[in-house]
């Protein structure tokens, strides 16, 4: 069984494209990578809503919601995936479940249009989304939360960060 939720909020540290898809060794080892990000709702009502319906208040030692940065939404974050290799294929062999979450322009308004990596760039911290996501149960009382797309409402360009070498 699963449920959908379209929630608008903020993005943070968004890996979520082939081109910059979350290496951590961890992802690797388990899915060949992740799709990533901090998600801060606007709703606040959100978290309450989404615990009520029965997701866990914290999932493998981690809470679902975090103190974050208090610039976004109302400082409470969720951290939300995607495996690259998803676990499991439909009956036609087909991934579903993993690869990048579909992401779309709607700068000017709703559209069908893919936002594109290689033009518009990179997401910011503090870009302005509605994401798509799913909380699932599966058998055995296993539940989870899968990213499935995110459409772009205002977009902050992404500022790499300064590396400091130390070495002389």
């Amino acid at each position: 069984m699963a449920k959908t939720y379209q929630i608008e909020g903020t993005i943070e540290y968004a890996k979520i494209f082939a081109e910059n898809m979350d290496t951590y060794e961890k992802h690797m080892e388990k899915s060949g990578g992740a799709f990533t990000c901090n998600f801060y709702p606007d709703d606040e009502g959100f978290e309450e809503r989404l615990i009520g319906d029965g997701f866990p208040e914290a999932m493998l030692g981690h809470k679902t919601f975090r103190e974050g940065n208090k610039d976004y939404g109302y400082g409470r974050f969720m951290k939300l995936k995607r495996p690259n290799k998803g676990p499991f294929l439909n009956k036609e062999g087909v991934d579903v479940y993993g690869g990048p979450p579909k992401v779309y322009d709607h700068l000017e308004g709703p559209s069908a249009d893919l936002w594109s990596f290689e033009e518009q760039g990179e997401l910011g911290n503090g870009t302005k989304v509605i994401v798509n996501i799913e909380f699932w149960r599966g058998k055995g009382g296993s539940k989870g939360m899968r990213l499935l797309e995110v459409d772009v409402l205002d977009h902050v360009e992404y500022e790499s960060e300064e590396h400091v070498s130390l070495a002389g």
